[in-house]
């Protein structure tokens, strides 16, 4: 998988690099913000999978963001960023009037990730920052991410490097791909899921829980697995819905290729996610999640043996009866 990533960025360097990708950021930010109208918009968060219902609370909530976005991002001038920090060391970044909270850890971890020329690191971070506010409207649970112990165990026990749904905010392995390429790149994303094409590897899939987005996943996973000869895994992380059932689930269960190795279900009540941008614990979710792993028989060959670890372990850093939010490590 190191040579998925080592293509891409040499794809990018021979596009001009991260100063042609950052040059096209802003320019593309500035637009996006300056002349989308609310059906625009609308019609690019429907096709980056979000429900209809959802769709609309965030054009509405974020009218106000976007307002404000415009008077910090100037065509062909740079992002004016103001930085300070609190007393308890978490990054307080500012674009004209509009703030954005960020923990010391995520921070750090930002910094690890980026790429590029260090001088313009607060840039690409306020650009980066202000793409996904128009998104979420400022609220943090469009970024609640996979815990890092259950990261852990996914490397360890499927060596698991690249994570299909994520973003430089919630991103924990460094190598992602993820909706805003053009302001995630120096971050490490690998671009769109959807453009992405691995023909060997472990990737992690936590998709944005909509049924039009698992549903295409499914035939996009599939499409993967059964075009290549060598080792390829999907650990496809998504709620149980079961009230109606889920017409993508049933067909991952039903998968005419056998692709399905495992199937687990963590309880609801018994586990938490990550809050993208403070890195804590959420609340415990309110519904099962779905642990499915995918291979190909090549994959299977090389990590079914590690399976039944996989699900003891998952179990045992994720699920947690008595105090859901202090998640368990498994040594």
């Amino acid at each position: 998988m190191g040579e998925v990533r080592r293509g891409f960025f040499e794809k990018v360097s021979k596009a001009g690099g991260f100063e042609g990708q950052f040059g096209r950021a802003e320019k593309c930010l500035n637009r996006w913000l300056v002349s989308k109208s609310d059906e625009e918009f609308t019609r690019e968060i429907l096709k980056a999978g979000v429900g209809e219902e959802a769709t609309a609370e965030i054009v509405q909530s974020t009218k106000e963001a976007v307002l404000k976005a415009k008077e910090a991002v100037h065509k062909g001038r740079p992002v004016d960023v103001k930085i300070k920090t609190d007393k308890q060391n978490n990054t307080i970044l500012t674009v004209r009037d509009t703030k954005f909270n960020i923990s010391s850890t995520q921070w750090d971890k930002l910094r690890r990730q980026y790429r590029w020329d260090d001088d313009k690191f607060e840039q690409c971070v306020a650009l980066m920052m202000l793409r996904y506010r128009c998104l979420t409207g400022g609220r943090s649970g469009l970024q609640d991410a996979v815990p890092k112990e259950v990261m852990g165990v996914l490397q360890r026990r499927l060596d698991v490097e690249v994570e299909g749904f994520a973003s430089p905010i919630n991103s924990e392995l460094g190598c992602f791909c993820s909706m805003f390429p053009e302001t995630d790149v120096v971050f490490g994303s690998l671009g769109s899921f959807w453009d992405f094409s691995p023909t060997s590897g472990s990737i992690e899939v936590n998709p944005p829980f909509t049924e039009q987005v698992m549903a295409d996943l499914d035939g996009r996973i599939t499409a993967l697995l059964t075009a290549t000869p060598h080792p390829l895994s999907f650990t496809l992380i998504i709620p149980e819905w079961t009230d109606p059932p889920t017409p993508s689930i049933t067909s991952i269960r039903a998968n005419p290729h056998d692709h399905l190795r495992l199937d687990l279900t963590i309880r609801q009540g018994t586990h938490t996610y990550t809050d993208g941008l403070s890195g804590l614990p959420t609340p415990p979710f309110v519904r099962n999640t779905l642990i499915l792993v995918l291979m190909n028989d090549a994959g299977y060959a090389k990590w079914g043996p590690n399976l039944p670890l996989l699900k003891e372990d998952l179990v045992d850093c994720w699920e947690c009866d008595e105090n859901p939010a202090k998640k368990r490590r498994v040594e």
